[in-house]
């Protein structure tokens, strides 16, 4: 049960993402240019993929499904270590959580808005943790996945 736990507080973290993306697309008002913040919560629809690079939604939902379906490929061949699997159920929740939200909206909803230039959700933090644990996890373990 405690080998799993990252995967438990991961899927909480997702059903939390999926329902504040709903609120922000409906309570929240769109971020704007009037003022300059260190935080705030606002609305920002990403129509872009990674750091909001323009790229075409049926090219992102392709992509997205091509590493979804990858990294499930490759837990059921390679079968790694538990650590290993956790950061990359992580990855597969946050890119999950994503691909729903681009497909439902043809945007992908980021409410967590720093320095008034970058803005995230949940699921973007479960994707880079996801990364981060995998690369700490293979290096400390020699494994070359």
């Amino acid at each position: 049960m405690r080998r799993f736990a990252p995967v438990y507080i991961a899927a909480a973290l997702a059903l939390i993402d999926g329902a504040a993306k709903y609120l922000a697309n409906q309570w929240l008002p769109e971020i704007s240019g009037s003022h300059f913040s260190l935080f705030e919560i606002s609305l920002y629809k990403n129509f872009g993929i990674i750091f909001s690079l323009p790229i075409a939604s049926t090219v992102s939902i392709l992509m997205s499904f091509v590493i979804i379906v990858g990294l499930i490929v490759y837990l059921t061949i390679k079968k790694p270590a538990h650590e290993i699997t956790n950061a990359i159920i992580c990855i597969e929740l946050g890119a999950i959580g994503n691909l729903v939200d681009r497909i439902l909206n043809g945007y992908v909803t980021d409410y967590l808005v720093f320095f008034h230039r970058s803005a995230i959700n949940l699921s973007d933090i479960l994707i880079v943790t996801g990364i981060f644990c995998f690369l700490w996890y293979a290096r400390k373990n020699g494994q070359k996945n």
